[in-house]
């Protein structure tokens, strides 16, 4: 399935290829779980709620990507998250965390399956 992208007016995503059985969680710096969602809705409401409280704009710098395992049809992935914040065009770094991506070959692409990122402080 092809999620739609949430918008907000200051906050658009894009689409991104996932399976059905999708499933997205966080892991907050205080040690609260938020999820697993599974699911298009389930996760595309997470999204939404979070972006809709937001009054400033983020993005997710992600680096040091690496395939950690491949069994078949599926990778798991690790990367780092340095979450960076504009409020009233000032940048500055928000948090730090880590991802890990499930992504399995379905039909000849690439979709996530699983998706969690830990976080090392406030977001």
């Amino acid at each position: 399935m092809t999620s739609p992208g949430v918008s907000t007016r200051r906050t658009r995503t894009r689409s991104w290829p996932a399976t059905g059985r999708a499933r997205y969680s966080v892991q907050a710096a205080d040690g609260t779980l938020h999820g697993p969602h599974e699911g298009h809705d389930a996760i595309r409401a997470h999204f939404g709620g979070t972006i809709g409280r937001q009054t400033d704009t983020r993005r997710h710098v992600i680096t040091n990507v690496r395939v950690a395992s491949v069994a078949g049809a599926t990778s798991t992935v690790a990367a780092y998250l340095t979450l960076m914040v504009t409020v009233d065009g000032v940048l500055r770094p928000r948090c730090t965390g880590t991802y890990r991506f499930v992504v399995r070959e379905e039909g000849g692409e690439l979709r996530f399956d699983e998706s969690s990122v830990t976080l090392d402080g406030a977001f």
